[in-house]
């Protein structure tokens, strides 16, 4: 059930009676019950859970028609990654590169391929938590974007994904949400088995969504992160310009929900694969 709200508000200096610090629309329960009390504060990041993929050990795969070069040149496409208990495949990102494993959910005609880590490249305008609460975002890379990934905007978010990647639409996401069994137990589905402040997820496809939080020029990071992860679409609010679709997860819930956010909003991103 998706609520409009108007714009994107402020974060305030302490998380106070929220459920996010980001006053997102319908962020802390799209059944209108009462916010969880647990998820009013921010929370110590674990990156040591999690480690980064270039510390990952590799076994053989299958072969791949990739051809690395460049910051790739010495990247093996044919081999797997151990991350976070399961065997995944690898694509190393050109630009600068970083590597992220990835997914496929779905069969047949419905498949799709996500990455199964958010994105860390630092374009212009991304920014990196300072890894504590009530901290402000900052141009840098931190050990909280070496573990959760960078936050863009949304016009940056539609165009920084890794080439023969993009950022996936709302009716992409809706796709892979029937595709595992509904909203309803989405968030439990997808979530990463750690690094969630309370009611970590089963993670049985492998995406492994973290609660990378959010945040917005000129304002408060705040502690959103560990409690609540939000990732953009592409597509746009139908009714107001300034608002685009954000998929959420809470750290209470095991379903999964839209927000309409404002376009200025940094937030998480996932990339799914080209077809």
């Amino acid at each position: 059930m998706v609520l409009r709200k108007h714009l994107f508000a402020l974060l305030l200096a302490a998380v106070l009676l929220s459920c996010t610090s980001l006053e997102f629309n319908n962020t802390c329960d799209r059944k209108n019950g009462e916010p969880a009390q647990e998820c009013y504060s921010g929370v110590e990041i674990s990156s040591s859970s999690l480690g980064s993929s270039s510390s990952f050990s590799t076994s053989s795969s299958s072969s791949s028609s990739y051809v690395p070069s460049g910051l790739c040149a010495d990247f093996d496409p044919e081999a797997e990654v151990k991350h976070l208990d399961q065997d995944k495949k690898q694509l190393c990102d050109e630009r600068d590169g970083n590597k992220y494993v990835y997914v496929t959910i779905g069969t047949g005609t419905m498949a799709q391929t996500w990455m199964a880590e958010n994105l860390n490249f630092a374009a212009s305008g991304s920014k990196c938590g300072l890894g504590s609460y009530n901290n402000d975002v900052t141009d840098e890379n931190t050990v909280y974007c070496d573990t959760y990934g960078r936050l863009y905007d949304w016009n940056t978010a539609k165009n920084v994904c890794p080439d023969g990647w993009h950022l996936p639409s709302k009716t992409e996401w809706e796709a892979m949400t029937d595709n595992i069994g509904g909203e309803d137990t989405e968030g439990k589905k997808l979530k990463a088995k750690n690094n969630w402040y309370s009611n970590n997820g089963t993670d049985e496809h492998g995406f492994s969504a973290l609660p990378g939080g959010g945040g917005g020029e000129g304002m408060s990071f705040s502690g959103s992160y560990g409690y609540n992860g939000y990732w953009w679409t592409s597509s746009g609010n139908e009714e107001r310009d300034d608002l685009a679709y954000s998929r959420s997860m809470n750290c209470s819930y095991e379903y999964a929900y839209w927000n309409d956010v404002g376009k200025s909003a940094l937030l998480s991103v996932r990339c799914v694969k080209n077809n």
